[in-house]
């Protein structure tokens, strides 16, 4: 187990760019963490394949972990950067837990109808990754750097380790459906998004770990959270586009400003085992295959909104 200099350690959390809100491509809905994703190119594009660490997507949330490893110089006289990576490590993991998602689709008028789309997801924490990278957040040769410091130090090799990790929690939805409009009309209506429920929490956790055991170990951790409770209202042009108003959000966020390792609890070390054996992971193909998989959803299709607000379409 690597010795660290405690008074050594620092961990900061920047979200520059935080946004909540939703953005709208040509079918689709993103749920979004800021106004510049370039959304209708990424569904214009033939396979978008994953959006994990995607340079088409700006980090909204940005990580900086540090320490300082210290290695006995008593029986290790040389050790170099080269050794310890190939002994140690570094980066970070992150937890993530998805509850319910909750998605409204209005008509044009009350006799229009409504469909209602819920979700089901884990809620517990599972190892937020991407399969190529798996269980960490970033490839290893943009996972840490290593830097000799205080080499005159006669006890220890002294070795600062820096970490860096941005993130930008996406979800996406068709925009439109369709409902079988009233009863004496079978034809489809088109219902709009007009309301998305969505909370998600995540942990990072700053770590390492050791290559002949291959056992996982925390360093320091900080915990966050995305909401989305947004609604959407329209007006309707004259040459038939659609102006699209959303408010909210009416959650809250938690966006810390650091972490530490006082922070590292029960569930930061769950995740860490979980990142171990590789399971349960939550990858793009396995998000996407929740959010299509017909027994976690439940579509409720009503012919008349009863819920019915005037004011959410209205024409020019």
């Amino acid at each position: 187990m690597p010795t660290f200099d405690d008074a050594a350690h620092k961990f900061f959390v920047d979200a520059p760019f935080w946004n909540a809100g939703l953005s709208f491509s040509t079918n689709k809905v993103w749920l979004a963490l800021t106004d510049n994703v370039p959304v209708s190119q990424l569904e214009s594009a033939a396979n978008i394949g994953s959006t994990f660490d995607s340079v088409l997507i700006p980090s909204v949330i940005l990580f900086t972990a540090e320490c300082v490893i210290l290695i006995p110089k008593a029986g290790n006289p040389s050790f170099s950067e080269t050794e310890l990576r190939s002994r140690f490590d570094f980066g970070f993991v992150q937890g993530i837990l998805e509850r319910q998602i909750h998605v409204d689709f209005w008509g044009r008028q009350k006799n229009h109808g409504r469909t209602i789309l819920n979700i089901s997801m884990p809620n517990t924490f599972e190892v937020d990754t991407e399969d190529s990278i798996k269980p960490w957040t970033r490839v290893r040769t943009s996972r840490f750097s290593v830097t000799r410091i205080s080499p005159f130090d006669k006890t220890f090799h002294k070795f600062k380790i820096s970490a860096k990790f941005g993130d930008h929690p996406m979800l996406q939805f068709n925009h439109t459906v369709a409902n079988r409009g009233p009863a004496n009309d079978q034809s489809p209506i088109k219902n709009f998004v007009r309301s998305v429920s969505s909370f998600r929490s995540f942990r990072t956790i700053f770590c390492f770990k050791d290559l002949t055991t291959n056992k996982f170990d925390s360093i320091s951790s900080t915990e966050w959270s995305v909401t989305y409770i947004h609604t959407v209202t329209y007006r309707e042009n004259s040459d038939g586009s659609l102006q699209r108003t959303v408010s909210g959000p009416g959650g809250k966020e938690r966006i810390p400003s650091g972490g530490s390792p006082s922070n590292v609890g029960r569930q930061d070390n769950d995740i860490l085992r979980m990142a171990e054996v590789g399971n349960p992971l939550e990858t793009p193909p396995v998000l996407s295959s929740r959010l299509a998989d017909a027994a976690r959803r439940t579509i409720t299709v009503e012919t008349v909104n009863n819920d019915f607000d005037p004011a959410f379409f209205r024409s020019s």
